[in-house]
């Protein structure tokens, strides 16, 4: 009984952690774009806080919003089964505030709110091959940066805070107690894998939780037509909790209910950026370093697991027996292995001011942190070619008016070698259908940033 609650755990695993992505990383799976089209580490004011809390050394007062809405079309073919293209529009508001201190003219407070983490999935058919990977669900964080920056001499800022970020997350997904089986008994149980009758299903609801991190960074522009900027955004460990039913097979009555504790890690990162003006214009190398090898492996556990039954004469048996604790018959533990691998990006920026307008253009590439190994459908990231234009306009009442638009090449990824395996020995890999398969993701982007200034 020990193995089966092991497994039952490790199925129950939360399998949506896999789908974040961090931010300013180009991905299928998370905000590519935090913080809008014209932010970036090596930014002053609100342009620059998503990223680097030294932007926060303004004199007045700056308020930023920032509206990007995404275009997503995800296609795959799982085990020679082709799914209808998927087509999704999702939106992410970003806002910050940057303001001066008054008399103390070489210090600055700095805040933004926005959704770094993000995933949704819409409603699968219950015969979806990908059914085991997850039929329904979302995780969202929501991050508040609070910032302080100083300027120590002129051309040089530094700042720091704190990161809070707040999770919630649900997810439904298909359960195959064949595999349960196998696991349990062995290889001759592994006629039972597929069996109709055999399969149930998991809802994962209402997990959330609350963590804070830090971040740091500096810019520098004391040498003349050179800024040189960096941040480092720490680990944030996010404890959570929520509610575990599972049914595992839809044909009988037995249910499994639980509370389940455990934590969630949102990996560190490190931005930099070196630009150079001339004239009107600056041209600047972006590079990026997100740690998502320190996220791979977390921990969970059941909460008073109960197994019960809708059949009041199967709940007298189970509690008489005293089955219904599951607490007493076995492990109720488990880690959550994502195998990621560290991530890391580099670009080119141009910015050009003409006084009344301005404008911008970024291409910037992130490598994809799921190795083919660890891929399936509901732990899929893409490397991908973030591409993004932007113009804008000042007006005389210290308003910015800036509209942008991005595209996103995502070469397919093709997987022949997923550990996701209804025969993969449950210690080298998680107990799901195959993810193997050709994986496709379009991506496009248009945004509208509002920035109002007060000196």
């Amino acid at each position: 009984m020990g193995g089966h609650i092991r497994t039952l755990i490790a199925i129950a695993g939360l399998l949506w952690i896999g789908s974040a992505h961090a931010r300013g990383t180009a991905s299928g799976l998370g905000m590519p774009q935090y913080g809008g089209a014209f932010a970036g580490v090596g930014e002053s004011g609100v342009h620059g806080l998503p990223y680097n809390p030294a932007a926060a050394s303004v004199s007045g007062l700056e308020v930023g919003l920032e509206w990007t809405e995404f275009f997503a079309t995800y296609t795959g073919q799982l085990e020679g089964e082709t799914i209808d293209p998927a087509r999704a529009a999702r939106g992410a508001p970003f806002a910050a505030l940057a303001l001066g201190i008054p008399s103390v003219d070489w210090m600055g407070l700095g805040a933004t709110f926005g959704a770094p983490f993000i995933r949704a999935a819409g409603n699968l058919e219950d015969d979806s091959p990908q059914r085991f990977h997850g039929l329904s669900g979302q995780l969202q964080v929501l991050g508040v940066d609070g910032v302080v920056a100083i300027e120590p001499a002129p051309g040089v800022q530094l700042g720091g805070g704190a990161a809070f970020h707040v999770l919630y997350a649900e997810s439904r997904y298909a359960l195959d107690t064949g595999a349960v089986l196998v696991e349990l008994f062995g290889e001759d149980m592994e006629p039972l894998i597929g069996e109709p009758w055999l399969e149930g299903e998991v809802d994962l609801t209402e997990i959330t939780g609350r963590g804070m991190g830090a971040v740091v960074g500096l810019n520098v522009s004391s040498i003349p037509e050179w800024t040189v900027a960096g941040s480092y955004r720490t680990l944030t460990r996010i404890p959570v909790s929520g509610t575990l039913d599972l049914v595992p097979s839809n044909s009988f009555t037995l249910t499994l209910e639980s509370g389940l504790e455990g934590e969630i890690l949102m990996p560190p990162s490190f931005d930099a950026m070196v630009g150079r003006e001339l004239g009107n214009a600056r041209v600047a190398v972006e590079g990026q370093w997100v740690g998502w090898s320190q996220v791979s492996v977390m921990a969970f556990e059941l909460i008073e697991p109960e197994l019960g039954s809708r059949d009041p004469v199967m709940e007298a048996i189970l509690e008489g027996y005293g089955l219904s604790d599951v607490s007493q018959l076995g492990q109720t533990q488990a880690d959550r292995i994502s195998g990621y691998e560290d991530s890391v990006g580099a670009g080119i920026r141009v910015d050009y001011d003409a006084d009344r307008t301005y404008w911008m253009m970024r291409s910037f590439y992130g490598h994809r942190a799921v190795p083919d190994a660890w891929a399936h459908p509901g732990n899929m990231d893409f490397s991908s070619l973030d591409t993004r234009v932007g113009a804008g306009i000042r007006t005389d009442m210290g308003l910015d008016v800036g509209l942008s638009a991005g595209w996103y090449h995502t070469p397919k990824r093709v997987i022949t070698t997923s550990k996701a395996s209804f025969l993969t020995d449950p210690e080298d890999g998680p107990v799901l259908p195959s993810g193997n398969g050709t994986y496709d993701l379009q991506l496009f982007s248009v945004g509208l940033n509002l920035v109002y200034r007060l000196q």
